[in-house]
């Protein structure tokens, strides 16, 4: 049987009961748990309930009760969303309120905005593909994208992939970066445009 009991941490010099609840834990949580919640609404499972029962009432108890205590605890985070999978099944579960405004209710199928988080996400499965040797991190732009237009001064027979997942190719494009983190009014079409935009910082 799992426990949450064994989280324990000291957060902002004490105690807060058994769970680490600093804000960055917190959203970092959030962060991998979502992965799970985005676009995999809970109807996708044979029987949401049934996985319950196999995780335990007590198991699902206790996650209930330490994601409420730390909310209230934060005080800033009015919701969230927790998937967590175990060999013994999966459990789902919103928290919390989407909109301040509205009170519309955290559900297993509510989006989230994760922003940045998805930077290290997408580094890991990267590597994950590198390591099995289905891309090459070391590969140029040019190499990885042969028939994409980027200006000649952002060198891309130079930059690599590992240099943007490192963040460390001096690279910078605003247009996509206000299309995807911000209006959400992207397509791989129109991003794929805007890579004549990419310029050196």
């Amino acid at each position: 049987m799992l426990s949450v009991s064994k989280i324990s941490c000291l957060c902002g010099g004490r105690w807060i009961g058994d769970v680490f609840m600093c804000h960055r834990f917190i959203l970092g949580v959030i962060a991998v748990f979502l992965i799970g919640c985005i676009n995999q609404p809970s109807k996708l499972l044979e029987d949401d309930q049934a996985w319950k029962n196999r995780l335990g009432s007590s198991f699902t108890r206790q996650v209930d009760r330490k994601v409420e205590l730390g909310m209230a605890a934060l005080e800033v985070v009015p919701g969230l969303a927790v998937a967590i999978y175990t060999p013994d099944g999966i459990y789902t579960q919103g928290y919390g309120v989407s909109n301040i405004e509205t009170a519309e209710p955290v559900s297993t199928d509510t989006a989230f905005y994760i922003a940045s988080s998805t930077k290290p996400l997408t580094a890991l499965a990267m590597s994950f593909l590198n390591q099995r040797g289905e891309i090459n991190l070391d590969a140029t732009l040019s190499d990885f994208a042969p028939g994409a237009d980027f200006p000649k001064a952002v060198n891309p027979n130079q930059v690599t992939l590992r240099h943007l997942l490192s963040q460390s190719s001096g690279l910078v494009n605003h247009p996509i970066q206000i299309r995807s983190a911000f209006t959400g009014k992207s397509s791989p079409e129109i991003l794929w445009e805007l890579l004549s935009q990419t310029k050196q910082k």
